[in-house]
């Protein structure tokens, strides 16, 4: 099965008929044992990107599908899916798109706005917004619109439940605990999902604005708006079953919860610094979850419903690039939201007082290496991305990188994640 559509991915790369692309091949060797033990460690990876005129309109996509070759199955990501077209001084376009929406935040990948591919939780890359988006410059100002009444939800790192028992697709996946401790005993835990209509999740409305101003020494904007949170929300009961055998018997339904956002940042960028161009820039983003409820949902004797935090952070950068190189500097301040909540079902900030910087260097035409390192300065949090890549030949290439996680808080959002230390290591066919 796999081979036969890996041959098909071959012909049709081949025959430019997709875009341009990689098909990966990856091997984690684990220098612990994570959380799941049972995770895999080899997976095939296929990834398109492609900008493309079509007519009177402009196509882009880009999408990942990763298969793991035991028994997990698949984790899938398209990032943007979306055709514009250009009028005078007006952009249009339908579809899924990022925004950008202040340059400081997305080193930070804090999931808070925009979603996350999330195949990697070390890794930064974004997911767009589903709808209609107008976009408007002139020599000073800019209005960025977007409107939608569909919502596509970030679905990384997911789960599947089977026969009572809740497995994450990869290692990066933090299931719900398998048992519960209960008059000295360790009771077992049989989870059920009523999943809810997919109109229930899909149609749900967005609406967002933002406005940029370019002047002649810096360009600030300040945006905002009110969109499902990109994460979906559990609400879960239980009850412990005695009949038969003893376990506790937990039901959970998945459902969309609203928030607002707001936001706005400054940047300047300094040109013919050291053969290169320095880029400054800073900004604040919040978010105020609405208290949603499911009324359609049976609260039994247990009853467990999601915490909602305000949260509010503040980021700045200094990156310095040229076309060969690029090195940036960078921290983060967690203003609202800075909370210590065991509850399982409770979210998390990723980082809280955090600094951080990343590095990229094209040795050669055909070798490049990349370091991306954060820290934060309260939970002590500590996460290290690096990577080499060697171009063989025109179409083929080998890669190697390294992880390391330290969490030394059992609070903190990492602290599930600290044993996926790994090797990772790929061969590449580029289309």
């Amino acid at each position: 099965m796999v081979k036969n559509i890996v041959l098909g991915i071959f012909f049709l790369a081949e025959s430019s008929i997709i875009a341009s692309g990689a098909i990966s091949f990856g091997q984690i060797g684990r220098m612990n044992t994570p959380l799941d033990s049972g995770v895999d460690n080899q997976f095939i990876q296929v990834d398109v990107s492609e900008k493309r005129e079509a007519g009177r309109w402009d196509v882009v996509y880009q999408g990942s599908l990763r298969h793991y070759t035991g028994d997990r199955g698949q984790i899938i990501s398209v990032p943007e899916a979306y055709i514009s077209r250009n009028i005078g001084k007006s952009e249009y376009s339908v579809g899924r798109k990022i925004i950008s929406w202040q340059k400081s935040s997305p080193f930070w990948a804090m999931g808070e706005i925009n979603p996350l591919k999330n195949f990697n939780l070390l890794e930064q890359d974004q997911e767009g917004l589903f709808g209609l988006h107008f976009e408007r410059k002139t020599k000073s100002w800019g209005l960025m619109l977007y409107a939608s009444a569909v919502n596509i939800p970030q679905v990384n790192p997911t789960f599947s439940a089977e026969n009572g028992v809740v497995t994450g697709k990869n290692e990066w996946s933090y299931p719900p605990p398998s048992a519960v401790r209960f008059r000295g005993n360790d009771i077992p835990i049989f989870y059920t999902v009523e999943y809810p209509e997919i109109s229930d999740i899909v149609l749900q409305n967005s609406a967002a604005m933002k406005v940029d101003y370019f002047g002649s020494t810096a360009h600030c904007s300040v945006f905002g708006g009110v969109k499902p949170e990109p994460g979906i929300r559990i609400n879960a009961t239980g009850f412990y079953d005695q009949t038969g055998s003893d376990r506790a018997v937990v039901k959970a339904k998945p459902f969309v919860n609203y928030h607002y956002f707001w936001g706005s940042g400054c940047d300047k960028t300094f040109d013919s610094v050291l053969s290169g161009s320095l880029d400054i820039s800073g900004g604040i983003e919040g978010v105020i979850p609405n208290r949603g409820t499911d009324e359609s949902f049976e609260f039994e004797a247990l009853k467990i419903q999601p915490v909602y935090e305000r949260i509010t952070y503040l980021s700045a950068e200094a990156k310095w690039s040229n076309p060969y190189a690029s090195l940036s500097l960078n921290s983060l301040y967690l203003a609202d939201g800075d909370t210590v909540n065991t509850n399982v079902f409770a979210e998390k900030p990723r980082w809280r007082q955090a600094v951080g910087g990343q590095f990229s260097w094209d040795i050669l035409e055909r070798l490049s290496v990349f370091m991306d390192y954060k820290y934060d300065l309260k939970t002590r949090d500590t996460a290290l991305l690096t990577r080499i890549d060697y171009r063989m030949f025109k179409h083929v290439s080998i890669g190697a990188g390294l992880q390391v996680l330290d969490s030394p808080d059992d609070n903190s959002f990492w602290a599930p994640f600290r044993s996926n230390d790994s090797v990772i290591g790929e061969l590449a066919y580029l289309f």
